[in-house]
């Protein structure tokens, strides 16, 4: 990677209150909810899962 691609991902990363990417695992645990018994009453919602980005 290049310094500016550096400086590009460390500046969208302070953008993210989390201040980390995700994890594949903590992305996986909400289709693991979505797809399991617990939200068999959710109709159609949205569930954003970004860290807190779009706060």
């Amino acid at each position: 990677m290049s310094e500016q691609q550096i400086a590009e991902l460390n500046a969208g990363l302070a953008s993210i209150p989390l201040g980390r990417m995700l994890q594949a695992t903590e992305m996986l645990a909400s289709l693991d909810f979505l797809t399991g018994e617990g939200s068999t009453a959710m109709r159609g919602a949205h569930i954003t899962v970004d860290g807190g980005y779009c706060l």
